[in-house]
């Protein structure tokens, strides 16, 4: 049986035992971010502004943000980890700051103008839709 935008209801269950996750398991959500960070080359940041990929991509935001199903818990998580949100994306100089430091080379392409500027973009425009996505609750 099919849910919310062709979603099964198992996959709805998974995707809310994975939110609740993040919010019941100290330090999980801290690990993904550092996993994340971990994984930024400088092929992909010269992909992403090459391809124009965003931070929020709209599939995403579909099924995170606007599924009725898992939107509350989205909602909840970001609110539980606003801190860590607001300290990457409030901030996107602390954005950069990691991506450099989590690997030299980043630091290299980032400082090409227009590397840094999409990113910033990104990291900004992604702040200001979660900041909207949160305070509408």
């Amino acid at each position: 049986m099919f849910w919310w935008g062709g979603l099964s209801q198992d996959s709805v269950k998974r995707i809310t035992v994975f939110l609740q996750t993040l919010i019941s398991r100290d330090g999980y959500a801290e690990k993904l971010v550092e996993a994340g960070f971990r994984s930024i080359t400088p092929e992909a940041i010269r992909m992403w502004v090459k391809e124009g990929v965003k931070l929020l991509p709209d599939g995403v935001k579909k099924l995170y943000f606007e599924n009725p199903l898992v939107a509350p818990m989205t909602r909840r998580v970001l609110i539980h980890h606003w801190r860590v949100v607001d300290h990457y994306l409030g901030h996107p100089e602390n954005t950069l700051e990691k991506i450099s430091a989590v690997n030299p080379d980043n630091a290299r392409v980032l400082r090409d103008k227009g590397f840094s500027d999409y990113i910033l973009k990104e990291v900004n425009d992604t702040y200001n839709y979660l900041k909207r996505f949160v305070g509408d609750s």
